[in-house]
């Protein structure tokens, strides 16, 4: 069952982060922030309805603290560049998590998965060489390439944490967990973004790719949980993480992103590395 979760996770994530994306030409990832904060509340209330929850103020709960904070740095470095470029980057979170489960949970990958992550090391660093030939790096944190290996470090130490603490846990107990942390974060964030609070005039139609996006983004990481409680972590991150094959179509189609030739190249071969670490 854990691939069935996993693939799950990967459509919601697909369509969530297109959502997402297309709503920052209106908002900034602050509010996203602060909808994901206010979602959780809504997606808490019938977990705990249906499903014994285990309060403690223990590690598991300082755990969640943590997974939330890295789980919210994806909604700034998706902001940066094309969602087909900083979402593909993103996704190389499993190489993170899929070493630190080697070595700290003694997760063994076969030659499928060994190969996956050359593929995964080489995708990225082919992006680089190719955007630097175009655009020279700027030597500042505003750039799309390190938000996006920001991205990158926090999802997958979140993933990480959130294996060892499902696998002391549970993973209701632990999605609830990480879930009421998201509104305080985002609190914190409304007195340090600044220039993240503009918002627009207030419009249904401006709000709902995002309020969308950041629902279903949010609502993934419960098939997530579910899976890694199922599932080896090297597994079921790989796996998840194909969502990056749905929103570079989407992102295509909806988003009228275009790359040239050698950019699809690299972002195929890390999609392959994947596509490798998953089977």
């Amino acid at each position: 069952m854990w691939f069935f979760y996993s693939i799950l996770t990967a459509v919601f994530l697909g369509f969530g982060q297109i959502a997402a994306k297309k709503g920052y030409h209106h908002i900034t990832p602050l509010w996203n922030t602060l909808f994901a904060g206010v979602i959780w509340v809504i997606l808490i209330i019938p977990i705990i309805l249906t499903h014994k929850i285990f309060w403690s103020l223990s590690p598991i709960l300082f755990a969640a603290f943590l997974v939330a904070i890295c789980y919210t740095i994806y909604y700034y470095s998706l902001e940066k560049g094309q969602v087909s470029l900083t979402g593909t980057v993103i996704a190389t979170y499993p190489l993170i998590t899929v070493v630190l489960s080697t070595f700290f949970l003694k997760e063994h990958t076969d030659i499928f998965e060994k190969l996956g992550i050359f593929l995964i090391i080489f995708g990225p660093v082919a992006l680089t060489f190719l955007e630097h030939k175009k655009t020279p790096i700027r030597k500042s944190w505003d750039h799309w390439l390190w938000w996006a290996i920001m991205g990158a470090i926090g999802l997958g130490i979140g993933d990480f944490i959130s294996k060892v603490a499902i696998g002391k846990s549970d993973p209701w107990t632990f999605t609830v967990e990480t879930g009421i942390f998201y509104l305080p974060i985002g609190l914190i964030l409304f007195f340090i973004d600044k220039k993240g609070r503009r918002l627009p005039p207030l419009h249904l139609k401006k709000f709902l790719p995002s309020i969308v996006g950041v629902f279903m983004v949010e609502s993934s990481i419960i098939p997530f949980n579910i899976a890694f409680s199922l599932g080896l972590a090297s597994l079921v991150s790989p796996l998840s993480s194909t969502y990056t094959i749905l929103s570079l179509v989407l992102a295509y189609f909806l988003l009228d992103e275009r790359l040239d030739n050698n950019q699809w190249l690299a972002i195929v071969v890390t999609i392959l590395g994947i596509v490798f670490l998953g089977v």
